[in-house]
């Protein structure tokens, strides 16, 4: 501990001035959401984890922040701490900075989870990754706190180089994170990356970790002393706080905030019990959300659904897309409803279905209702006469054949092709 010297004034006061700056920029956006925060947040605190997430960082980080600003300009002004002050000035802040840390990158990796559809050798590197982070947090603070040199009003003199672990693990971390991402966004299919969610979940991804890494290798740089000024080691900590509190509060506000849109643009759907989870439609070459529900030899042709537990509202003109090619419109069934589907053997439509063979004869097909039979009693499609079928032909400019008259039928059916 060293004494306070008008340069070390000097700097305490452009390190208040610093964390000043970054206050301002939380309060701003603190308003700034504020009417998001009530209509999405707010209501949805019982049903919600994400909404408690919010909630306990949000005010949280804000509570710490005025802490720290206050703490600055106590600097400035020459208070004087004792050393075991300035210890639990120093552990403060590393709590802090690893609460938020962890529930910033803890939603990232939420969603990187969701991306992957569940996949378990997914979610036990993710964990893994978040333990990581907790060990290098502990053991950077073990390393620091014993040679730590700072002035009697706690003012970092020199950075320790133990800061270097944990940054450089934090940062390693979000680089892999931001790769998972952009990889798997990219494999996904087109009509998901280019609607409303993709959007989010791309834009809110990039900056976050984008401005997390950047301020990570400051702060290694800075504790490897490959560039020196006298503020390095006292303004990274306050803006790591500002980035990590508006990351989290951007994250889960547009996330309530498009699932909320997409569930009243379907008529309401939100009932306060929804879970975070939500249907994907991947289709056999997992190129495309469309799904077709059947096909030209009346076999039934169904896509194959696999649920993620990140909330993925459609977009509208996907959702009608989707529910004009089956034959329930209800949003529900995004949802899980396990009402009947398209895909049902016992639902099949009895009206006429007509195909040209050519520019002359037509073939109009009547599709009865059928009831379910065993395999022994279903005879084959192909074995069927053609009489029983129900299958008539008949000239493009005449109307429909009566099954009574034969003649007709016979004279018809030797129509040229």
């Amino acid at each position: 501990m060293s004494g306070f010297s008008p340069d070390d004034k000097a700097v305490a006061f452009k390190v208040a001035i610093s964390a000043t700056i970054s206050f301002a920029i939380m309060m701003v956006d603190f308003v700034w959401l504020m009417r998001d925060e009530v209509k999405y947040v707010w209501l949805r605190l019982r049903t919600s984890w994400t909404a408690r997430i919010y909630m306990l960082t949000k005010y949280t980080g804000l509570v710490s922040q005025i802490y720290n600003v206050y703490f600055t300009v106590r600097m400035f002004l020459g208070v004087y701490t004792s050393p075991r002050g300035c210890r639990f000035w120093f552990m403060y802040q590393a709590i802090t900075v690893q609460f938020l840390l962890l529930f910033a990158e803890g939603l990232l990796m939420h969603r990187l989870y969701a991306l992957f559809l569940r996949n378990r050798l997914i979610l036990v590197m993710l964990i893994t990754f978040a333990l990581s982070q907790v060990v290098s947090m502990w053991v950077s603070t073990r390393l620091s706190f014993p040679s730590n040199k700072h002035t009697v009003t706690c003012l970092m003199v020199r950075s320790n180089p133990g800061n270097a672990f944990f940054s450089a693990t934090t940062m390693t971390t979000n680089v892999i994170i931001a790769f998972m991402t952009f990889w798997r966004y990219f494999r996904l299919p087109v009509k998901w990356t280019r609607g409303a969610l993709g959007r989010v979940v791309l834009r809110d991804s990039a900056c976050s970790l984008g401005a997390i890494t950047v301020i990570m290798l400051f702060l290694t740089l800075s504790s490897l002393e490959v560039f020196k000024f006298a503020m390095s080691g006292n303004i990274t900590y306050y803006w790591l706080i500002c980035v990590l509190w508006v990351s989290i509060g951007r994250i889960v506000v547009d996330h309530e905030k498009l699932r909320d849109e997409g569930e009243e643009g379907e008529g309401n759907i939100w009932k306060g019990t929804l879970q975070l989870t939500s249907q994907i439609e991947i289709g056999e070459n997992e190129l495309s959300l469309d799904t077709r529900c059947g096909s030209s030899d009346g076999r039934t042709q169904t896509s194959r659904t696999l649920s993620s537990p990140l909330s993925m509202p459609m977009s509208k003109a996907n959702q009608r897309s989707s529910s004009s090619a089956c034959t329930g419109d209800s949003p529900q069934k995004w949802l899980g409803d396990r009402s009947p589907s398209c895909g049902d053997e016992t639902q099949h439509s009895s009206e006429p279905s007509c195909t040209v063979v050519s520019a002359e004869v037509s073939t109009c097909r009547l599709s009865l209702p059928n009831v379910r039979k065993s395999n022994g009693d279903a005879p084959r499609a192909k074995d069927r006469p053609r009489a029983d079928a129900g299958e008539r032909t008949h000239s493009s400019g005449s109307s429909l054949a009566s099954p009574r008259s034969s003649s007709l039928e016979a004279t018809l059916s030797e129509a040229p092709s």
